[in-house]
């Protein structure tokens, strides 16, 4: 990927829903995309974000960012 096809990616994902692949796992909506991570927020009282890295992504679909995470696997990436 191009750094300028990566810089289109990261600002189309921004406030677009993020699921794992397979299961149907909410990880919330991404707020923000680092260099080495996809930020993501779920909930709107006790929000949990996560970090997932960005070797993670399956595909994004134009709606949606799937990750290729079990809920399980999720969990390692979540932050307080």
């Amino acid at each position: 990927m191009s750094n300028n096809s990566n810089s289109d990616f990261s600002t189309n994902i921004i406030k677009k829903e993020a699921k794992g692949v397979g299961e149907n796992i909410d990880l919330g909506e991404v707020q923000d995309v680092s260099t080495e991570y996809i930020i993501t927020q779920k909930g709107t009282l006790g929000k949990e974000k996560f970090y997932i890295p960005k070797n993670l992504v399956d595909h994004f679909d134009g709606n949606t960012v799937y990750f290729k995470l079990t809920e399980e696997e999720a969990k390692q990436y979540k932050k307080d």
